[in-house]
């Protein structure tokens, strides 16, 4: 299993020129989305062409490779560049249909056009063998003591002459965005791994600090006084609880709307932040995912603190293992815009 991320901008020579670069994307740190509009955060020919893994197209790119076991255990791993030619670009859609029908013969037709080298059939059978390991990653997190509240998002149809919209329906989140999760995950923590370890003072990771304790507590009253058994010691617990208190009845979506939430009142944001200006490892713990390490490598195109990692992972990689664009004073002053924007 390989997961890749490509570099979002070309190498950067002079230190002014990373300087205003930097102070561009601090402006418009994340793509604006809008109903039937998106304001990206860099460039078009960069966010559409030259930053893409546009289908049967060499782009250059940073990639976290993994060999993987059938049950998700990494055997080995690797970072460095690479050369990505993406064979076809599928929809959750796409792999939707095709985790649900693992014995289908899929026309080409039923899908995006596909490179000569990789038949649709061939194609299939990556996605239900990246399914198969999925399940046993997210099934693996969940024991580890992670916790996901999901909340209720609606999704809109539009018009397809106008881009107006037409009506609106709740978003399911199905096995495709589960695959493409986990993944992700995995890629993130282990590029934070691999960037403190290297710049143990300089690394920007990702941290999401305990629910506020006194919101707990009352929220802990409320439960126990309407009868039901909520254990908010630990994300893990929680969690549990939650998927058995919810059960399995005609009131179950209504029921864990109502409890998600309730116990996602108390939470608390999570925060970029520099590792040099945290004293204690235990505060750069991510409580909901409940791992000790944490960082956002995966979207350079939508999110400037990417950008950031991905500079960092390139030094990381280099042959001087130095990094001069950087000090502390300016993931410091960084890390906070990265986490309002």
């Amino acid at each position: 299993m390989m997961m890749m991320m490509m570099e979002p901008t070309a190498k950067r020579g002079q230190e002014e020129k990373h300087q205003r670069c930097s102070k561009s994307f601090l402006k418009i740190s994340a793509a604006s989305l809008k109903l039937h509009h998106v304001i990206p955060m860099l460039p078009r020919l960069l966010c559409e062409e030259l930053c893409s893994l546009n289908p049967q197209t060499d782009r250059l790119t940073f990639s976290v490779i993994w060999k993987l076991s059938p049950e998700g255990k990494i055997l080995s791993e690797w970072f460095g560049r690479s050369v990505i030619r993406s064979c076809v670009k599928l929809s959750y859609d796409h792999a939707q249909s095709m985790i649900e029908a693992p014995d289908k013969q899929f026309s080409v037709d039923e899908l995006p056009p596909c490179s000569a080298e990789h038949p649709v059939q061939r194609v299939h059978q990556a996605v239900l063998h990246l399914h198969s390991i999925a399940k046993h990653l997210r099934a693996q997190r969940f024991e580890g003591g992670a916790l996901r509240l999901d909340q209720m998002k609606l999704a809109f149809s539009l018009d397809t002459d106008s881009g107006m919209p037409q009506g609106c329906y709740i978003y399911q989140y199905r096995d495709s965005n589960k695959l493409v999760e986990e993944f992700m995950l995995l890629a993130n923590m282990a590029v934070a791994h691999h960037i403190y370890r290297k710049f143990p003072k300089l690394a920007l990771l990702r941290r999401h600090p305990p629910p506020q304790s006194r919101m707990m507590e009352v929220l802990q009253e409320l439960c126990d006084q309407m009868g039901l058994n909520i254990n908010l010691e630990s994300a893990g617990t929680l969690h549990r609880s939650l998927n058995y208190t919810v059960g399995n009845d005609q009131y179950s979506l209504a029921r864990k709307e109502v409890l998600t939430h309730l116990c996602s009142r108390p939470m608390q944001m999570a925060v970029y932040f520099c590792t040099g200006f945290l004293q204690e490892e235990k505060l750069f713990r991510h409580y909901a995912l409940n791992v000790p390490l944490y960082t956002h490598f995966t979207s350079p195109i939508r999110r400037y603190a990417d950008v950031i990692v991905h500079r960092l992972l390139a030094a990381s990689i280099s042959e001087s293992h130095t990094l001069t664009q950087y000090s502390h004073g300016d993931l410091d002053v960084e890390s906070p815009f990265c986490t309002q924007r």
